[in-house]
């Protein structure tokens, strides 16, 4: 984090959605921008509201957007309730068990319908998460250092 600006990452999905994540004073959280349903969802395991910045910075996203394509209307925020974490470090493996289940699911709308456990992820479906990234990274790492052999 720089002067106070969360580090932040993302990715557009084939839906138009955009899932951003972001790690503000050590606790990742995340957002799921909708341009088409003109919503932001938003995802915290501590229960906590928005960042105001970050939240003036979706709402002026979504705006242009809106814009853009001629939609009306709001922006509406959507803060179901989501499963919360017991400890002080789990909430990145959080954030990555809500985008792996938002996925698998395609979970488009009805969000407070599909979250409503509180209860904290498993020891066990955190370390499916934890797997299946090191997979994932050491396939991608792989990938790259073929892709880098074949240049020279």
């Amino acid at each position: 984090m720089a002067d106070g600006v969360p580090a932040k990452g993302g990715r557009r999905s084939s839906s138009g959605r955009v899932i951003l994540f972001s790690n503000l004073r050590n606790h990742w959280q995340l957002f799921i921008l909708s341009p088409i349903q003109n919503t932001i969802v938003f995802l915290c395991s501590l229960g906590n509201k928005p960042n105001r910045q970050f939240k003036n910075i979706s709402d002026a996203a979504m705006e242009a957007s809106r814009r853009l394509n001629s939609r009306k209307g709001r922006v509406k925020w959507i803060i179901p309730m989501s499963r919360m974490q017991v400890g002080s470090y789990e909430c990145g493996y959080y954030v990555m068990l809500h985008m792996l289940n938002i996925v698998l699911a395609v979970i488009l709308e009805m969000w407070d319908e599909r979250f409503v456990n509180l209860e904290p992820f498993s020891s066990e479906e955190i370390d499916e998460v934890r797997t299946r990234w090191a997979s994932y990274f050491l396939e991608m790492t792989q990938s790259i250092n073929d892709m880098m052999n074949v240049f020279v």
